[in-house]
């Protein structure tokens, strides 16, 4: 995976010059899709805190429970098994739906299948590792002025 240009050298313009099509997308497919990867001038981090509207609270909705197994699961499967066999099969229906059941014994938010790993592009798979990113350097106006001065300045002639 390719983050910056210059580890192509100039092969991306030798692709361009010579009209090879395939060569060029070819070293085009190499780049890292994160956009992150490519950016020379981060801005500083803010320091305020952001507000947070808990719209749960708002709204008096309680959230989705974990999809793992939580203390207190014994008594809400104790209680259906009580309402089947004293209600019938809609009594536990109704019952499930109050309070579901939980899906795993241990949820684990991270955890994919081999498939759906397999199936990842590189940038995905380096975030889900924590791979360490390109240090980030911080954004400086006036380095950013002189960079675009010398850009736009008329070549002396010697």
């Amino acid at each position: 995976m390719l983050v910056n240009e210059w580890q192509t050298g100039q092969r991306l313009n030798q692709a361009v010059q010579q009209q090879r099509l395939a060569d060029f997308a070819l070293v085009l497919a190499m780049y890292s899709p994160d956009v992150r990867d490519f950016a020379q001038f981060h801005t500083p981090e803010s320091m305020e805190t952001p507000v947070t509207l808990d719209l749960y609270q708002q709204l008096g909705v309680t959230s989705q429970r974990d999809y793992g197994w939580i203390p207190g699961d014994e008594l809400r499967l104790n209680s259906q098994t009580q309402a089947l066999q004293l209600g019938g099969a809609a009594s536990c229906h109704l019952q499930q739906l109050l309070q579901p059941d939980p899906w795993v014994m241990q949820h684990d938010a991270k955890k994919l299948s081999d498939e759906v790993r397999r199936n990842l592009p590189l940038h995905c798979l380096r975030l889900l590792q924590q791979v360490e990113a390109p240090a980030k350097t911080e954004a400086d106006a006036t380095g950013l002025y002189e960079i675009l001065n010398e850009l736009h300045q008329p070549e002396l002639a010697a």
